[in-house]
């Protein structure tokens, strides 16, 4: 009834309200309204409900508010919503209650992640013509699901599964991102990638599985860098590849034997050359190079200084390990002839720039100079 006296009343006889403090007042019977209906969805729907309620009656009010261009159901709309956001975050995160039928479903997991999808909805009609700042409400919409999404994940899932979840959080944002030329979408998507890329080396490089099965370490990690390589090849992203070959770096100084890192990573290194012959792409010859600098201090300081009192095991001897990160570095060398650059170009002033410079441009000297040096 009062927002049926707020908004109706104007509209029938606009003649009869005279004075600006009337309208003033049919204009804040409006809020009024709205503070009950926060009050009645409260005891209608307790507990971890209550959010939802709040959310949904938010997108209602957003509907309406532009549907009848009226400010203060917007008004009233952003109000619920962010009730609703701060609800889960004291209220429904820590609702750990299940359902006798589908004990894998708490209300958790079901009532935030309707939160977020009414979120993500309801920022199509968040809209408030009243402020100055009107256009960042749509985008805080998103910003607070996309973060109540990621919490979600942290609290549902397993340790090793969250950064993966995170991933692919952030691979739909960002397709959604660019379908909607959303710069907001695609930010929160490179938010995403970034925290699962740091969560890797607290929790996921260190998950090692029981001996003779694959770890978790791979299986969690792995994918990872399939959805960094995706960004880069989605959108021409150098920090993504460079993320992804950092994380298959990681991986395998983790996963293999402490005395064939060296191995792993010069077959890494070929790989990526190999890669940018075929593909044309100059930065994987950058992030080959990058790893042969990486196989040259490994090879000298763990394989050639380490194994200088003890003896190695069967097979981990410096002729072994060396002599196949050697044997790789030298696979990739008619890879890498084949990537020299012939045209002229001016020489930068600084000596490491000057070396850079030539490892770009001659990527078979490099290979061959660390292959000599190991």
């Amino acid at each position: 009834m009062l927002y049926f006296n707020s908004h109706w009343i104007p509209r029938r006889w606009q003649d009869e309200l005279a004075t600006g403090l009337e309208r003033l007042l049919f204009r804040r019977m409006s809020h009024m309204a709205g503070v009950l209906a926060l009050a009645g969805a409260w005891i209608i729907w307790p507990h971890a409900w209550t959010a939802v309620a709040w959310a949904a009656l938010g997108m209602l009010l957003a509907v309406a508010g532009q549907r009848w261009q009226a400010p203060e159901l917007s008004v009233d709309g952003v109000a619920c919503a962010a009730a609703a956001v701060l609800r889960v975050l004291f209220v429904n995160l820590a609702a750990t209650h299940t359902y006798q039928h589908l004990p894998w479903l708490t209300e958790r997991l079901l009532t935030v992640a309707l939160v977020v999808l009414i979120l993500y909805a309801g920022s199509r009609w968040a809209r408030l013509n009243v402020l100055a700042a009107a256009e960042r409400i749509p985008s805080a919409y998103t910003w607070a699901a996309s973060l109540l999404a990621g919490t979600l994940a942290w609290y549902e899932l397993r340790a090793v599964s969250v950064a993966p979840a995170w991933a692919l959080l952030a691979l739909v944002l960002l397709e959604a991102g660019i379908q909607r030329d959303s710069w907001h979408l695609r930010t929160q998507a490179y938010v995403g990638f970034g925290a699962a890329f740091a969560r890797l080396f607290f929790v996921n490089l260190n998950a090692a599985g029981p001996p003779g099965e694959i770890s978790p370490r791979v299986y969690t990690t792995a994918p990872l860098a399939l959805a960094f390589y995706y960004v880069y090849f989605r959108r021409s992203s150098a920090a993504h590849c460079f993320l992804g070959t950092i994380t298959l770096a990681a991986l395998a100084r983790f996963e293999f034997d402490l005395d064939f890192v060296a191995a792993a990573w010069a077959a890494l290194a070929l790989v990526l050359v190999i890669a940018a012959e075929k593909t044309g792409r100059r930065i994987l010859v950058s992030q080959g190079l990058l790893l042969a600098v990486g196989v040259l201090f490994r090879g000298i300081f763990h394989n050639l200084y380490e194994r200088s009192y003890f003896p190695a095991p069967p097979g981990h001897g410096r002729v072994a390990c060396v002599g196949a990160a050697v044997a790789l570095l030298f696979a990739a060398l008619p890879f890498a002839f084949r990537l020299r650059r012939t045209e002229a170009a001016p020489h930068p002033a600084k000596p490491l720039l000057q070396i850079a410079w030539l490892a770009e441009r001659r990527p078979s000297r490099f290979c061959s100079s660390s292959r000599f040096s190991c």
